[in-house]
């Protein structure tokens, strides 16, 4: 799952198809796995056979898609500029600074490094350098804060 996190924060996919892409593969294995599982477990209901459904075979779907979009994009790079549209911080123990833009109609948020809340307090506009994924969602290469 935080394999999962890192390809979400890089990538433009809606929340949507990934909880598509979760849920489908889970029903499917949760109604193969559900009478086995009982009667391993000796236990009556269906929650302990969905949730493992859906932490195991929901996700590894999840996964697989995600990593066939990134590991298998396009080679060629485009940079598009971007307006900040909110600049926050996120967590409660060590808090990052983050920022939100408008791609495409899509709002993102850019997670950054405490050493950089100087750079994100001066700029106004946000550079990404994009490729192209497999499954056809955006994917940034790199981020520069102008």
């Amino acid at each position: 799952m935080m394999l999962e996190i890192s390809f979400y924060q890089r990538t433009i996919i809606p929340l949507k198809t990934l909880c598509l892409v979760t849920i489908f593969p889970a029903l499917i294995a949760f109604f193969i796995i559900k009478k086995h599982y009982n009667r391993t477990y000796q236990l009556k209901g269906f929650f302990f056979p969905l949730m493992q459904s859906l932490l195991s075979f929901g996700f590894i779907a999840c996964y697989s898609f995600m990593a066939l979009n990134y590991y298998l994009a396009d080679t060629n790079f485009e940079v598009k500029s971007c307006k900040i549209l909110n600049k926050h911080t996120i967590g409660t123990k060590q808090q990052q600074p983050a920022i939100e833009v408008d791609y495409n109609g899509t709002e993102k948020q850019l997670v950054f490094y405490v050493g950089q809340q100087a750079q994100i307090d001066s700029s106004n506009y946000v550079m990404l350098t994009i490729r192209k994924g497999f499954l056809g969602y955006d994917i940034f290469s790199d981020i520069t804060l102008k």
